[in-house]
């Protein structure tokens, strides 16, 4: 018997089915590709593939499935992982994470986009789970801010997380 077959009751050369394969003519039955592997719907099949990266299988596959949003995968994957809290994935099969830009955040686990920080509210960094407020004396007057500003002379904010400078009395600076 060839290889992808296995000999059968010692007489019989049986071809390997689909998500199974045999390196040489194996006795009584073919070898299960493991999980992240495949056998590319073929019989008879000699070897299995590796699944690439943003897919992944379970044992005796015969082809890899994509990741779905929110979750990535490096080749020879037997499952999808979540992105973690400040990352993300906007496209089905990705094989790595994306982190939140400047200005967003994200604080779930598994997510496909990331949410902008609300006015009052700041993130300089990239990757992260919350947005800040802005101190007192400061403010973030638009969505998605990076940082937060002073007042312009003749005008204060005396709270946190504000948006709107507001302007000194008369004789007030």
């Amino acid at each position: 018997c060839n290889a992808g077959t296995y000999v059968l009751n010692q007489t019989l050369c049986v071809e390997c089915q689909t998500g199974k394969y045999a390196p040489q003519a194996l006795s009584d039955s073919c070898l299960d590709c493991e999980a992240g592997a495949h056998t590319n719907n073929l019989t008879m099949a000699t070897r299995c593939s590796t699944c690439d990266g943003g897919k992944y299988s379970i044992s005796s596959s015969t082809e890899c499935s994509f990741c779905s949003l929110g979750k990535y995968s490096q080749s020879g994957a037997s499952e999808c992982l979540n992105c973690l809290v400040g990352f993300f994935t906007d496209q089905v099969g990705s094989s790595s994470c994306t982190a939140c830009s400047a200005g967003n955040y994200l604080n779930l686990t598994g997510a496909s986009n990331c949410s902008v920080c609300a006015t009052g509210k700041y993130q300089g960094s990239t990757g992260q789970a919350q947005c800040n407020d802005c101190e007192v004396g400061k403010h973030a007057s638009t969505i998605g801010s990076s940082s937060c500003s002073s007042c312009a002379a003749g005008y204060y904010i005396n709270e946190t997380s504000s948006w709107n400078c507001s302007v000194c009395a008369v004789g007030k600076y």
